[in-house]
């Protein structure tokens, strides 16, 4: 008796998030961190390690180089749901779509905020070292921002 069949023990489905999206195959399949399956800390298991997920494509497409519709869409941050190929070995993931969202725009002054924090709080010296480093940073991306913002409110108020 085959146990890997479909609905038959052997179908896992899954949802996560597009970390990767430049095939080098160009054939529009996404690195996705899988919730449940693989590690969220990026140091323990990196993007380049996580297994490349394949669009399942329309039937009103060939699905083949320059024939069909173009296998893109995902970018990186974008939520998917999909299914295992490979059934328990959970190895071969396929994307069948994506759910709705919102972009939400990098602020690197907060980035770099947070990063300050998080190694002051690590250190148990007085500030030395990388955040000695990075808090001047902050300052200066803060003040740089500040005067992009302020010469963006004067051109809007100009017009």
């Amino acid at each position: 008796m085959h146990t890997n069949v479909y609905n038959n023990g052997g179908f896992y489905w899954f949802m996560g998030v597009v970390e990767d999206r430049q095939d080098p195959e160009a054939l529009g399949r996404c690195r996705v961190r899988i919730v449940g399956y693989h590690n969220p800390d990026k140091i323990i298991l990196p993007t380049e390690d996580l297994p490349w997920a394949i669009p399942l494509m329309p039937i009103t497409s060939a699905s083949i180089s320059g024939t069909g519709h173009a296998p893109v869409g995902p970018v990186e941050g974008t939520w998917v749901m999909g299914f295992f190929l490979d059934g328990d070995e959970c190895q071969l993931p396929v994307m069948l779509g994506t759910f709705p969202g919102r972009a939400e725009p990098i602020n690197l002054v907060t980035i770099l905020q947070k990063l300050a924090e998080a190694l002051s709080k690590s250190l148990t010296l007085p500030v030395v070292g990388l955040t000695s480093l990075a808090i001047p940073t902050i300052n200066v991306v803060a003040a740089a921002e500040e005067k992009r913002n302020e010469q963006l409110n004067n051109s809007v108020t100009e017009t």
